[in-house]
Parts: structure tokens; sequence; C-alpha cells
């Protein structure tokens, strides 16, 4: 009894942890952007934009509010995630199930110039399946949208010890997420 009350108490310091580094990310990543924009912005809105600049400041700014829209998306997904009723847990495989999303992102990669590779191995988690599709989907939609012609995006998963852990890895700005899964039993 102890121990689970040990361990109850370790998992929920673990999750505000990664709660805060979460909040910190995510503050970083608006912040970039928005930055963008506002420097954009004042440019033109001072005249100190040439008229041949504006289209392209204007391109600018346009872009980084759409990088702004998908992080914002992503936010309210994770908070519906946070919010929504707890579903039974299943044993998947994720191996199929990351394998299959880097198949459907191929197309997409190709078109952005992107090199899109999956290594992995089986490895049984306890998870919602369509939850883990949604994860990798983004991770990997997210890896290819925000990075450079020529660029690449290495999906690897892994058994360590008793832990799944699936990385995404690309030349673009990054982001970092570290999902970890106890197999099931």
């Amino acid at each position: 009894a102890a121990s689970d009350v040990y361990k109850r108490q370790t998992e929920k310091e673990e999750s505000e942890r990664m709660r805060r580094e979460f909040t910190a990310n995510v503050s970083h990543e608006l912040k970039t952007p928005l930055t963008s924009i506002s420097g954009f912005a004042e440019l033109i809105e001072s005249g100190m934009a040439k008229p041949a600049d504006v289209r392209k400041f204007a391109s600018k700014i346009h872009t980084e509010s759409a990088r702004l829209l998908t992080l914002i998306g992503d936010i309210i997904m994770l908070s519906e995630l946070d919010e929504a009723p707890k579903r039974e847990l299943e044993a998947v495989d994720l191996c199929p199930l990351v394998q299959k999303c880097t198949e459907r992102l191929q197309a997409a990669a190709e078109r952005a110039e992107i090199s899109l590779s999956f290594d992995g191995e089986s490895v049984p988690v306890l998870a919602d399946p369509a939850q883990m599709e949604d994860l990798v989907m983004n991770l990997c939609d997210n890896a290819i949208r925000y990075n450079r012609k020529g660029g690449s995006v290495a999906v690897t998963l892994k058994r360590v010890q008793d832990r799944a852990v699936l990385t995404v890895k690309d030349t673009g700005i990054g982001i970092c997420l570290l999902y970890t899964s106890p197999s099931p039993r």
C-alpha cells in the first residue's frame, strides 16, 4: 500500500514536471512566430518597408500565422485529450500503427521534398489506438511541414527496458516530445 502511494506521488510529480516543460516549450514555440509577425507588421506600418518588400513581408506574415494556427490547434487537441473521459486502453503493437502513419504521409513528404523514413520493432503498449494514431500523424506531419527542402524526417520505434520509445527526428525547426508507455502485462 505504501509503495502504491509512493508510485502515485512519483507519477503525479512526473506529470507536473512534464506539464511545466510542455508549457515552457509551447510558450517558446508561440513567441517565435509572433515576434516575426510583429516585426514585419511594424515595418509595413511605419512605412520603412519598400513597396516591393510589402508583398514578401505579407507572405511571411501569412506563413507565420499558419504556423501559429497549427500550434494552437495542437494545444487545443491536447487540452481536449486531457479533459476527455478516460477511454479503455487496449494492447496495441505500435510498430504497424507507426508504419501505417509514415506510409500515409509519404506523398506529403515527397511533395515537400523531404525524405521520410521509419525504422521500428514490435512494441506492444497499453493505449487508445485512435489517440496514438493521431499523436503519430501529428508529430510526423509537423516534422514534414516545418522542415526545409531537401530535409529529412526519421521516425524510430524501439523498446527500452519495458517501455516504448517513439522518436521523430527532423532537420526542421524542431519540437521535442518523448512518449513512453509501459508494456501491457
